[in-house]
């Protein structure tokens, strides 16, 4: 297969590049979904597996996408690399729309003439965020800043005039103290929903901006959390697995295998501790004493490579490995997805019962003695 085109991501033009103009921060960028970038990344590796080059394919990509920001976004792509920027230095002009992680994958394939493969992980990455976030959707509060307003505002009202209703010989209803503890119980039951709604926000934000600045604070929660923690490893485990079989396949030194996936990943503590053991590769260490003290791997994974060493057939066990944990990721995602499904369809009711309840409480309760 001929990959000249992605070994030369530069343009073949003659002339000086000219300096672009950097996109308006005054007008920041609505970031693409998981759904448009992964049909980015995949089209895009499509393309240049055809032989078109860089440029083309890029304007093939501008001319396929419906008018929107998004296509803005491709089309000041297209125009930087056709004069003569790096793909990866282009999607810097973008941070909202190209995750560091991304832009160091893509940097990465520039650097080692493995770009179309690293696309293709990089495609291939993004289908399965794009289904872990399927399964995730259950929990799908629609508008949950204007349910949050509502049930808050009317929530303080209801509380303020409680100690008016908790009084049993008020007007004609003779509402009881233990009405007004299931009165407190209705109005901060939707606080359990909104924390629920937080906790799926912080998988979405793993999973999509892993290395946005709250990346490594969110993946030592996502680490720490039951049920949640099993999913998260194996995600990220995958992802390692795929950049490692990509350069041993190739030939590459595998301390280039070591600090890509690391840079792929973001910067929290298991990219931080990859690092570490790309340099003691460099340095000499077998691939398996380099990642002796990479403990956020999971076991299995340095038990396959200890064995891979020694029978010789590393690639073997990456790829079984590797099918391994796509199954566990989906299985994971699977059981969280059923145990959430319920607590959906309820904290949906609640919000809106309860809100219901702080409008017409407070309505009842002005309105009783008259």
């Amino acid at each position: 297969m001929d990959h000249a085109c992605c070994r030369s991501p530069r343009s073949t033009s003659p002339w000086p590049a000219p300096a672009l103009p950097v996109p308006s921060a005054l007008a920041p960028e609505q970031p693409p979904t998981p759904e448009e970038l992964y049909a980015f990344t995949w089209n895009l590796a499509t393309l240049l597996e055809a032989g078109l080059p860089l440029e083309q394919a890029l304007a093939g990509l501008v001319a396929g996408t419906e008018e929107g920001p998004w296509r803005r976004t491709l089309q000041d792509l297209a125009r930087a690399v056709t004069a003569g920027l790096p793909l990866s230095t282009a999607m810097a002009r973008h941070p909202h729309s190209f995750s560091p992680s991304f832009r160091n994958m893509i940097e990465a394939g520039e650097t080692t003439g493995l770009l179309l493969e690293l696309l293709q992980i990089k495609a291939c990455l993004l289908s399965r965020t794009t289904y872990l976030l399927g399964q995730l959707g259950c929990l799908n509060i629609h508008c949950p800043l204007w349910w949050f307003c509502i049930w808050g505002g009317f929530a303080w009202f209801l509380l303020a005039n409680l100690q008016v209703t908790a009084d049993p010989d008020y007007g004609p209803l003779g509402l009881g103290s233990w009405v007004a503890v299931v009165l407190q119980g209705i109005v901060w039951s939707p606080a359990g929903a909104f924390l629920a709604l937080g906790l799926i926000q912080s998988v979405r934000l793993a999973l999509t901006r892993g290395d946005s600045i709250l990346g490594p604070l969110v993946e030592t929660f996502l680490r720490a959390l039951p049920g949640v923690a099993p999913l998260y490893t194996a995600h990220v485990t995958g992802q390692i697995l795929l950049v490692w079989r990509t350069f041993l396949a190739s030939g590459l030194p595998f301390g280039s295998a070591l600090a890509t996936s690391a840079a792929t990943i973001g910067h929290g503590p298991l990219a931080a501790q990859l690092q570490v053991a790309a340099r003691r590769v460099w340095t000499g260490f077998t691939l398996a004493s380099a990642l002796e003290d990479v403990d956020l791997l999971p076991a299995a994974v340095h038990q396959a490579i200890r064995t891979g060493e020694q029978e010789g057939d590393l690639l073997v066990h990456l790829d079984q490995l590797r099918t391994w944990f796509k199954a566990e990721s989906e299985h994971r995602a699977q059981v969280v997805a059923a145990i959430l499904a319920p607590f959906g369809l309820l904290f949906d009711l609640v919000i809106m019962g309860s809100s219901l309840a702080a409008i017409l409480v407070p309505v009842v309760t002005v309105l009783g003695p008259l």
